[in-house]
């Protein structure tokens, strides 16, 4: 089963996203960053 995140930063200041998602230690996250 798969699921989906979407971390809208438009207008947020320069600094660090963190992620945790708490799961099966088997999963292989996919993370990619798109420009509009």
């Amino acid at each position: 089963q798969s699921g989906g995140f979407l971390g809208d930063t438009t207008n947020a200041a320069n600094d660090v996203l963190k992620v945790t998602v708490n799961g099966p230690t088997k999963v292989q996250p996919d993370c990619k960053a798109v420009t509009e």
